[in-house]
């Protein structure tokens, strides 16, 4: 079941991930990979996860 994810990186700053991303996501404001795709469900690489949502 797909949901959303309120990540917060390392570096402090918020952001909503998507569960089924086939992209990899990128802190906007430092810059580090926070998530890969991973067959078909999304891979947290770093920070972590606060709140997910259906």
């Amino acid at each position: 079941m797909s949901s959303f994810y309120r990540v917060q990186c390392g570096c402090g700053n918020t952001l909503t991930l998507y569960s089924n991303s086939t992209k990899q996501v990128s802190c906007p404001k430092c810059g580090s990979v926070v998530a890969k795709p991973a067959g078909g469900h999304v891979k947290l690489v770093s920070g972590r996860i606060l709140e997910a949502s259906k």
